[in-house]
């Protein structure tokens, strides 16, 4: 993981429409060769600490974008293979093969696909 000085490669020329559920505001640009998730609902019951609510992998192409808002919960990226920017709130970086990053809860939290994509998982936990 590599730590960005300059924080402009994360402007957005115009914003697409943005997504809204229970209170978490996102906005995406699509472009992948391939997405699978599966909801996994582990350890998610009352009594619970932490559960875990989804996994996601995704190989993201050029141009292809996550930004969310107030989301309450944490996401973990591990990146395979590739490189992604990553930025929670003002501080920015660069994401290699083999790094991981936490996405926390009420942060404002963005990923965004380098010219070259990257292959990564994400795992995302409630509690």
């Amino acid at each position: 993981m590599k730590i960005l000085n300059d924080l402009s490669v994360f402007r957005w020329e115009n914003l697409p429409k943005p997504d809204y559920y229970q209170g978490v505001e996102s906005y995406h640009i699509r472009s992948r060769r391939s997405f699978r998730m599966r909801s996994v609902n582990v350890g998610s019951g009352g009594d619970d600490m932490i559960g875990t609510e989804s996994f996601c992998e995704v190989q993201w192409l050029k141009g292809a974008r996550y930004r969310r808002r107030n989301a309450p919960c944490l996401s973990v990226e591990y990146i395979l293979k590739g490189e992604v920017f990553a930025r929670q709130e003002d501080r920015g970086y660069l994401l290699e093969a083999g790094d991981f990053f936490l996405m926390q809860p009420r942060l404002e939290s963005e990923l965004l696909a380098t010219p070259s994509g990257c292959h990564k998982i994400s795992l995302t936990f409630v509690g």
